[in-house]
């Protein structure tokens, strides 16, 4: 079996749909931030490592328009793309990162919003609370079409995923969006038998799988979930989306990732070596 990294971190991973290119989007994901406190206000940010530049939580311009890609962009228009990625860290005690990656391209790509914090720093149940609750807030403002909540100390959390072959496996809370409930069904996903379910608003539920985050996940209640809504649209456990070539997955409407939506997807091609004369 392959080695699967492991880091002292919980992560709250989002998966959007839905338009990244919006300084109104970005401007309301840094006042949430910045209101939660100081525990998750980062010090620095920047496009990639080493970050260099000063998180300013009275202006906060700047970032807005790197998220927003507001700089020249002949050369991209000409290349039908654009993008952004943003990396933030506060990095004392408890250590925070932020990470945001949308592009517009011809190709079916989500966008992506990842959160993290030390894992010692959630075994305070009102920092895990806290941390809960700036989730949800993100989870509101960016509209995920699928979103988990890990405990990296777990191994599986790392295993590839396709979530246009099958859905992953499952992490500790997993929100299914508008095109998991229209593909399993509200009732389905809110009966599921797992440790609770609840929603957050008309377009998000959650299925938290087991009570405590800092426990592995029991196979039997992983099998039981998978089992209730359709084995064929999960992986099973052990395995990772490469080793399937079907599965039953939502009907994705990628229109505001696409560079030009009144244009056909473009699929990955790959490249195979010519042989020679």
């Amino acid at each position: 079996m392959a080695y699967m990294p492991t880091f002292e971190i919980a992560s709250l991973s989002i998966r959007s749909l839905k338009d990244f290119q919006d300084t109104k989007l970005a401007e309301q994901v840094f006042q949430e931030i910045n209101k939660a406190g100081k525990d998750f206000i980062p010090d620095i940010y920047g496009e990639s490592e080493p970050l260099k530049l000063k998180y300013d939580t009275v202006d906060p311009a700047p970032l807005i328009r790197l998220w927003a890609d507001e700089r020249d962009g002949t050369a991209d228009a000409q290349c039908s793309f654009a993008g952004a990625e943003i990396l933030m860290e506060k990095r004392k005690k408890p250590k925070t990162s932020y990470q945001m990656y949308w592009q517009k391209s011809q190709q079916a790509k989500f966008n992506f919003f990842i959160f993290t914090v030390s894992i010692d720093y959630l075994r305070d149940e009102e920092n895990l609370r806290r941390f809960m609750e700036l989730g949800d807030r993100l989870l509101i403002l960016l509209e995920p079409v699928q979103s988990n909540i890990w405990n990296k100390m777990l191994p599986e959390w790392s295993r590839p995923i396709n979530f246009r072959v099958r859905h992953p496996e499952l992490a500790w809370i997993n929100y299914f969006g508008r095109p998991y409930i229209d593909l399993f069904g509200r009732e389905k996903l809110l009966s599921a038998p797992c440790f609770r379910t609840f929603e957050i608003g008309e377009d998000l539920i959650g299925l938290q799988m087991t009570e405590d985050l800092f426990q592995p996940i029991p196979s039997d209640v992983r099998d039981a979930v998978k089992k209730h809504l359709g084995e064929d649209a999960f992986v099973e456990e052990g395995k990772w989306y490469r080793m399937y070539k079907t599965g039953r997955v939502p009907a994705f409407d990628f229109s505001n990732v696409l560079f030009d939506p009144s244009k056909p997807i473009e699929e990955p091609q790959i490249r195979m070596r010519q042989k020679k004369e």
